[in-house]
């Protein structure tokens, strides 16, 4: 399928009202957005797909809701996480099972509002091993009425893109009638 990046992108519906334009790439999968709803979230996904182990994981995800969907930044993002897939779940662990030890996560007043960062270590089944790819977490409650949540690869971009990235969709949100 042909790729045109100077057309707009359509506009996603948030549960509560209003939409948000997505960044290219990230996609919504219907097949797992029904339980997401009813936490207020819309859950999008890079490059989602099915492995050989049966579960399915990503490249990336973006979790977008209203500001007055959840009493605060934490309950968001804890809403959130419901939709993340096996690695991310656990992106922010570093080591396997008991020895498991959690990655601070750094609670700073942003520019556009509250936010919460983090490291991540993203586990990938290799051919001869299991790899920890190095991420980074970023949750904005935002000033234009949304929040944002952006779990990425340092890879794709890091911090500096998941921040474009909320700016971005902050910018697209278009209160009850959309953008």
């Amino acid at each position: 399928m042909m790729s045109f990046p100077f057309l707009p992108r359509e506009a996603l519906a948030l549960p509560g009202g209003g939409a948000v334009r997505p960044p290219r790439g990230y996609k919504l999968h219907p097949y797992r957005d029904e339980n997401w709803r009813d936490a207020g979230v819309l859950v999008l996904y890079r490059h989602l797909r099915s492995m050989m182990s049966g579960t399915m994981e990503c490249n990336g995800i973006i979790a977008v809701a209203r500001r007055d969907a959840h009493a605060d930044i934490d309950d968001f993002v804890n809403a959130a996480r419901g939709g993340l897939t096996t690695r991310w779940a656990h992106g922010d662990e570093k080591g396997w099972g008991d020895n498991a030890v959690r990655l601070p996560v750094e609670r700073r007043a942003g520019a556009d509002g509250a936010e919460l960062f983090g490291e991540l270590s993203v586990h990938v089944v290799g051919c001869w091993d299991v790899y920890d790819w190095p991420g980074r977490f970023l949750a904005v409650e935002h000033a234009r009425g949304v929040r944002v949540a952006v779990w990425i690869w340092d890879k794709h971009g890091g911090e500096k893109r998941a921040r474009a990235m909320v700016n971005a969709i902050a910018g697209s949100y278009g209160g009850a009638e959309g953008p």
